[in-house]
């Protein structure tokens, strides 16, 4: 139900593991189609490795959340923005909530959201904030 404070691609990934664990068959609750029988716990495990990256798009007030990999660059995550956004990577402004520029060259994760890190108090996460120049 909405309001809630779950991004969509978390709030989807949620969802269809609530509704993996919630089947009225009990030979079919918490199976997975792609782990096995007791594969409910290795999708959950994949949900929380997930890494996310939220991008404020400064032109349209949205927010927009992007799972990166471990050795994504930055550059591949521009790419991405400049898929959904249609702001092409040399006209994309990256900064961080200190007004830092995310340098090209580095690793995506730098920004992203480690949920096996967080104990349930932090309510901050890490923001991007996208210009087109």
């Amino acid at each position: 139900p909405q309001p809630n404070n779950l991004n969509r691609l978390l709030a989807e990934r949620l969802e269809s593991w609530l509704q993996m664990m919630m089947r009225w068959n009990s030979r079919e609750r918490g199976a997975h189609p792609e782990f096995g029988p007791h594969g409910c716990f290795t999708a959950l495990d994949h949900i929380l490795e997930l890494k996310l990256v939220f991008v404020l798009n400064m032109v349209t007030a949205e927010m927009l959340t992007f799972p990166v990999q471990q050795e994504e660059g930055v550059a591949s995550l521009q790419e991405r923005i400049a898929a959904r956004t249609g702001i092409e990577t040399a006209n994309q402004e990256l900064l961080l909530e200190a007004g830092v520029a995310l340098d090209p060259e580095k690793e995506a994760t730098q920004c992203a959201v480690d949920y096996r890190l967080i104990d349930g108090r932090r309510c901050d996460m890490p923001l991007v904030f996208l210009f087109d120049r």
